[in-house]
């Protein structure tokens, strides 16, 4: 199994832009290549989006 991890560095100011835009247009277009999202974790300054 290949496993892909993936960070994001946003602008904690924008956390809840990016979450829109992850739910919306990132995550569905990876799940109609086969792509399962493991977890997804924001750290305590909100400026970066650990996605697996």
């Amino acid at each position: 199994m290949i496993y892909r991890r993936k960070t994001y560095k946003i602008k904690p100011e924008k956390l809840n832009e990016f979450n829109d835009f992850f739910h919306t247009y990132l995550y569905p277009k990876q799940i109609t290549h086969g792509a399962k999202l493991v977890g997804r974790w924001v750290n305590e300054a909100k400026d970066e989006i650990l996605a697996i």
